[in-house]
């Protein structure tokens, strides 16, 4: 359950990446530089290879113009809409 929990997280996070990113017209590369980190790091943020720490949730909110207590909870609405995905109403546990 909680490695199912994480994955859910790290999916909602890739959600919310491309989202701001595509609205941006951003490609990796740009994003990339907009934030400073290698063009292999955001693809592995929009691939759920890593979990971003606090200073990366920090960071991405900068740089896709929003505040941090935006993005959060735009995050977790992701994350729920995973779960409900993964667990749709009536399935067994």
């Amino acid at each position: 359950m909680e490695k199912e929990d994480r994955q859910n997280r790290q999916q909602a996070v890739a959600t919310v990446v491309g989202r701001h990113r595509q609205h941006l017209q951003l490609s990796q590369d740009k994003l990339a530089e907009r934030f400073g980190l290698s063009q292999t790091r955001i693809s592995d943020l929009g691939l759920c290879r890593n979990r971003p720490t606090l200073e990366t949730l920090y960071r991405l909110a900068r740089t896709f113009a929003v505040d941090i207590v935006t993005l959060v909870p735009e995050i977790e609405s992701a994350r729920e809409a995973t779960s409900e995905q993964a667990d749709p109403p009536g399935s067994a546990e």
